[in-house]
């Protein structure tokens, strides 16, 4: 009872600063749209309108949608439908999604893919893949490479996407999977904690290794049980 009642304690302070921290991420762009929109009817007043306005306000508009649009997949993901997933096929589609980046900053993707298939929600696995290797190739160095590894050890599933360009801080290393939690300055901090989640959905985890010496490894690890 008594951890029950931790475990309750721990869930509302969360949802307590995940609200907080929402109301702080819209209030921004909203006192950016209020300002816009005032100088753009000040604007017409005269019979002007500057297009600069009117774009800023969409972009704003935009950015929110955004947002919102990530803290309900993470507040309320879609529910796993688990079956037996081609991994070569999600990985050949992610890498056609981001060819262009990798050919703009020379990127070799190295390939060794031991296992056929997982048992996972394919729009869940296809979603992390996309999440894990879009930051795999903003972190690359340029003449660098990328290396996507699938095998089974132990009686698991193991997925990892490395690189060996910028390293996690180790001292964020336990953050990067909280909501907002963030070191750029574009984005939600929303993308790691959706694929912690989803990767939760489907009985799975999501562990980050970084160092100078290794650059950063995410992986995703899913137990082979009977579901399969």
């Amino acid at each position: 009872m008594l951890q029950m009642k931790n475990d309750l304690s721990s869930n509302q302070k969360e949802k307590e600063n995940m609200l907080a921290q929402i109301a702080h991420e819209i209030r921004n762009p909203l006192g950016g749209i209020e300002l816009l929109t005032n100088l753009s009817k000040e604007d017409l007043a005269k019979g002007q309108v500057k297009e600069e306005y009117l774009n800023k306000i969409l972009s704003e508009i935009h950015g929110l949608k955004s947002l919102i649009t990530s803290f309900l997949n993470y507040s309320r993901p879609s529910p796993s439908v688990p079956s037996h997933t081609s991994i070569p096929q999600v990985i050949n589609e992610v890498k056609n999604i981001f060819q262009n980046d990798m050919n703009r900053k020379n990127i070799q993707l190295k390939l060794e893919i031991e296992t056929p298939s997982v048992w996972f929600d394919d729009n869940h696995l296809k979603q992390v893949i996309i999440n894990l290797f879009s930051n795999a190739v903003e972190a690359a160095n340029f003449n660098s490479e990328i290396a996507i590894k699938s095998f089974i050890n132990n009686s698991c599933n193991y997925i990892s996407i490395s690189n060996s360009g910028i390293v996690i801080p180790q001292e964020n290393i336990g953050k990067i999977f909280n909501p907002f939690f963030t070191t750029k300055k574009e984005g939600t901090g929303l993308g790691l904690a959706i694929c912690k989640k989803l990767c939760s959905e489907n009985n799975a985890n999501l562990y980050v290794e970084s160092s100078h010496e290794h650059g950063t490894k995410f992986t995703i690890v899913k137990e082979i049980n009977n579901e399969q």
